[in-house]
């Protein structure tokens, strides 16, 4: 199974470490949000780190830096290369720390004073334009807000000796950037971020608890203190991990997480503009951007296709920011150049690929501007696509791919557009929308790109290959294809997808849950989701025991461990989602299991849930 570096909200860490007196680390966001919404709300209120890697959530080994007060954040404006700070100074100790977890908010719970602060009617919120073109605000859910999002780092805070050292004969250089929301505008406000030496006492501050002034302590330790900055991003792909579904008619989103961390000190930055004048599409999107996007693809692991490492929307005037991307720049400062491969991607659009384009080491204040400027965008028909509900798609928590490839020997296909899987239907939300028109590929070389040169891909124009993504389970293989039907008509083509196989080193297994509802009849729709790290991983109806005191119900085709091969991924946690379908919006209810169902070396016999 390949391994993914997904972007679209980054949350990065700044550690700034001084010399004798410990650490401090800065939390930030930025994010990637498609042009179809106005608005996504996160609402932040604790963040722990493990030295562990195997760690359960629940365990008592994790660090906890609560927020002083929760922090709501608007991912929509940290797009294209923006960040900003919900987190700062956290006192995180000396040692390498290799997992992440963060607590949000939940969607149902009383708001908190940032969340009302910015007129919001939910901590987590979705805004977007519904079918009528009117405004429309929904509650973003979390899958099990009890355990939170948990996700692999690598955090390093060095020894005192240690930053010392690696302080000595610098000056302030900056090294990125951070910003903060503005709470009347929206926008963020940026600031860049330093590597400094400071050769001043290293001073502490606390608080008299009965006068509450401020007491400063110098330490006999800490002269000749030097200040080291540290950065580490972890991104967050919207587009992947924004999740809408359906149920009994009424429309929701879900936050699917899957975060990824990078290291700031050698990321880099792709920016630059493409010519948009040509384009008459409307700009009818709940952003005001065109439905277009930006994505840096790599070669995946095994070589088989391209995958995507980060997106980005495109602007009104044609430009994009990329960033943060990994380079093969050494954390000791030795650069060397690092390029991917650009797909210029939309429904409405024939679209671009222009191959190894380079990423220049820093943040985008210091980044070079590739010149992209006699790249032309041209219009395109589109036609619509849909998984079939003969044939639906039973992976919850996967993420449709569509692949074009290069009409040249050699080539593998590029990821062109995507679309997440609604998890209680088993088919896209809504009918995806395609390009029919042929790709246009360019290669940038000298500084510039050549005219690029319109060709169908070897699939053919408006042809793709389709396959599925899922966390715990193999890519899929390239065994669909769709195509735009001629004439094209508002009818969707539906697709067939074969079901995902468990990840290399698992074991499927099916698990039994026992029920018990505390007011049989009161819901008559429901489903049960196993989760890992606040992702889904599994779904099943709970209808059939809404009726009754209790019962069971079984979840197929769970990644497991066996009694001869442990599983490290192998713990999952059972929430239940119920609802009256009278009134799914006003009587949706969730509620998480006590315990969590350890299936790392086989088949659980005891997995229950309970619905009040």
């Amino acid at each position: 199974m390949r391994t993914r570096n997904l972007l679209h909200v980054s949350l990065l860490l700044t550690g700034c470490t001084l010399a004798a007196c410990g650490a401090r680390t800065n939390v930030a966001a930025t994010s990637n949000v498609t042009a179809l919404y106005s608005h996504v709300w996160v609402t932040v209120q604790d963040i722990k780190v493990n030295t562990s890697a195997s760690a359960a959530p629940g365990d008592s080994s994790w660090l906890d830096f609560p927020l002083t007060t929760p922090q709501t954040v608007d991912l929509a404006t940290v797009a294209n290369g923006g960040l900003a700070i919900f987190g700062s100074a956290l006192k995180i100790p000396t040692g390498t720390y290799l997992q992440m977890q963060l607590l949000l908010a939940d969607s149902s719970a009383s708001l908190v004073t940032s969340a009302q602060t910015a007129s919001l009617l939910f901590n987590d919120q979705v805004e977007y334009l519904d079918s009528t073109g009117a405004a429309v605000a929904a509650p973003l859910q979390l899958v099990h807000p009890e355990q939170g999002i948990v996700l692999s780092v690598k955090l390093t805070i060095p020894t005192n000796t240690k930053a010392a050292l690696a302080a000595l004969g610098t000056t302030a250089a900056t090294t990125g950037s951070s910003s903060s929301i503005n709470p009347t505008t929206g926008l963020p406000t940026t600031t860049p971020a330093t590597t400094s030496a400071t050769p001043t006492s290293c001073a502490t501050t606390t608080t008299n608890t009965t006068t509450s002034t401020p007491i400063t302590t110098t330490s006999a330790n800490c002269s000749a203190t030097r200040t080291t900055t540290f950065s580490v991003g972890i991104d967050f792909d919207a587009e992947h991990d924004l999740v809408p579904f359906t149920y009994s008619s009424q429309p929701g989103f879900i936050l699917n997480p899957h975060l990824v961390a990078y290291d700031l000190s050698t990321a880099g930055t792709i920016q630059g503009a493409v010519n948009v004048s040509a384009l008459t599409t409307s700009l009818t999107t709940a952003s005001g951007n065109p439905n277009i996007e930006v994505s840096a693809e790599t070669l995946s692991s095994d070589g088989t296709r391209h995958v995507i490492v980060k997106s980005t929307p495109l602007l009104t005037d044609g430009s994009f920011v990329l960033y943060p991307l990994t380079t093969n720049a050494s954390s000791a400062g030795a650069a060397t150049t690092t390029t991917y491969d650009l797909v210029i991607h939309g429904p409405l659009i024939d679209t671009v690929i222009i191959k190894s384009v380079p990423a220049s080491v820093g943040a985008p204040a210091a980044a070079t501007t590739v010149t992209l400027s006699n790249i032309a965008l041209a219009n395109s028909a589109d036609y619509a696509v849909n998984v079939s509900t003969a044939t639906p798609f039973t992976t919850a928590g996967a993420l449709v791919q569509f692949y074009q490839t290069l009409p040249v020997s050699g080539e593998v296909p590029y990821v062109v557009a995507r679309q997440t899987i609604d998890p209680f239907n088993n088919v896209f939300a809504g009918n995806f929308a395609l390009s029919a028109g042929p790709l246009a590929v360019g290669a940038y070389s000298g500084g510039t790109v050549a005219t690029a040169v319109t060709e169908a891909p070897s699939e053919g124009s408006g042809t793709y290959q389709v396959a599925a993504i899922a966390p715990n389970f193999n890519d899929g293989t390239f065994a669909t294809k769709v195509s735009a039907p001629n004439p094209i008509t508002a009818t969707a083509v539906l697709f067939k997808l074969a079901p995902l196989g468990v990840a290399t080193g698992s074991a499927s297994t099916t698990l039994t849950a026992a029920t018990a509802v505390a007011a049989p009849g009161k819901y008559n729709k429901g489903e049960l989701i196993l989760s890992q790290n606040g992702a889904m991983i599994a779904v099943t109806a709970l209808d059939a025991v809404l009726n009754a005191s209790s019962g069971a119900v079984t979840v197929q085709h769970v990644p497991a461990g066996t009694s001869s091969e442990t599983l490290a991924s192998g713990l999952y946690e059972l929430s239940a989602w119920v609802w009256n379908s009278s009134n799914p919006s006003g009587t949706l209810h969730r509620q998480s299991s006590a315990s969590s169902v350890d299936l790392r070396s086989g088949t659980k016999s005891d997995a229950s849930i309970t619905i009040d």
